[in-house]
């Protein structure tokens, strides 16, 4: 895998300033089970029917099933032998060319820089008071109206807890599969952004300094350009590609915009693969200036913990979606042949005259009568009491 050399490199970065390496393993990657698929309710029937033989073809459909499943992750998983062996050569290739010495040099231009930013951040919010009020405003507004768009669109990742026919079936697989291709895309885009980690490194960070000049010249002549360049494009590269072990001189507060929709971060070897905010997705994935002892294992747990599981789960979910288009135009033939053998069906297996003893009416359950609330009356061999008559006086 290459990095795409053609895109500005001065563009905002697609991986934010994430904290050091976990030193637990990771967690896997989540799974999804698709809902049952519930039957519709049987209509009631008046009368006692024999049982209908099991369909002939159960046992041969649920093999073609599992063979169109295995068939279809066997697909998605042939290459990854080749890919494994062009990233163990590429990890091999960019730990010997990125030296302790190389990260030295690149680590003294970031600090050079660092400083040169907080700079033009002093000048830039003296000279525009409104700073923070434009940015709100007029940048994050429109991030959030972007962000808003792809959930109206695509929701947030929740997919549907129960399904009531196969074309819902098929939707839930379908989003599934979506879900992991995005997920799978967003791994590979950041492996393939540590290839040649200390040329990157260097073009990053000769973008950047151009930046700097630019908007500080650009504060008394074109001031948004400047606003914009300096909190859209040249600060937040600046903390992408920042040694985890360095702390920078620029005030935390003027990197804590834009939060209204945050992402979900997962850096558990290192680099963020986890879903980015908009902001982090305007440019492409970037390495940072990693240690050198540290660099061939976190390429290695990228590969070993993300890598591979992404590609197994999206293999597993383009089998999911494979399986339910089988299905679906199995059942959909299968309506179209019951149609077409209705009368014959009907006739098949009886004789004539018919034996009428299989079809016969149920028979009505007994009705246990309702318990009466009148009072008890009296036993028949019980006397009946009579009022004593009137004493005379």
């Amino acid at each position: 895998m290459s990095t795409d050399t053609s895109k500005d490199p001065s563009s905002p970065p697609a991986s934010p300033p994430t904290a050091p390496p976990a030193t637990s393993k990771c967690k896997p990657l989540p799974t999804r089970t698709p809902p049952p698929l519930e039957s519709p309710d049987n209509c009631p029937r008046k009368c006692e029917c024999p049982t209908p033989p099991k369909a002939e073809d159960d046992c041969f459909t649920k093999m073609l099933d599992e063979q169109t499943r295995k068939l279809a992750e066997a697909e998605r998983m042939k290459p990854l032998k080749a890919e494994l062996s062009a990233f163990l050569e590429m990890a091999r290739t960019a730990r010997a060319a990125y030296t302790v010495d190389v990260r030295a040099a690149l680590v003294e231009r970031w600090t050079t820089a660092d400083r040169e930013i907080e700079e033009l951040i002093r000048k830039l919010v003296c000279s525009v008071e409104c700073w923070e009020c434009l940015i709100e405003c007029r940048l994050c507004a429109r991030l959030n109206e972007i962000r808003r768009l792809e959930l109206r669109l695509g929701g947030d990742g929740t997919l549907p807890a129960t399904v009531t026919s196969l074309y819902d079936l098929q939707y839930w697989h379908q989003r599934n599969r979506d879900l992991r291709q995005a997920q799978f895309d967003r791994i590979a885009a950041v492996l393939a952004a540590w290839k040649e980690p200390h040329k990157t490194l260097d073009a990053l960070l000769t973008a950047n300094k151009a930046l700097i000049d630019a908007a500080l010249k650009n504060i008394a002549t074109d001031s948004a350009t400047a606003v914009y360049d300096t909190f859209a494009r040249i600060l937040p590269m600046h903390l992408a590609i920042a040694p985890r072990d360095a702390k920078s001189k620029i005030d935390p507060r003027y990197s804590a915009l834009c939060t209204c929709y945050p992402g979900k971060p997962d850096t558990c070897c290192g680099p963020d693969v986890g879903e980015l905010t908009v902001a982090q997705r305007l440019g492409p994935p970037v390495p940072y200036l990693i240690d050198v002892a540290a660099l061939y294992d976190m390429l290695c747990c990228l590969v070993r913990e993300r890598y591979v599981p992404a590609k197994t789960l999206l293999g597993e979910a383009d089998a999911g979606v494979a399986q339910l288009e089988e299905e679906i135009k199995r059942t959909r033939a299968e309506i179209e042949a019951r149609g077409k053998s209705l009368a014959a069906d009907f006739k098949a297996g009886l004789a004539t005259p018919i034996d009428c003893s299989p079809y016969r009416p149920k028979v009505p359950a007994p009705q246990t009568p309702p318990p009466s609330t009148s009072p008890p009356a009296c036993p028949p061999d019980s006397p009946v009491q009579a009022d004593p008559p009137p004493t005379s006086i």
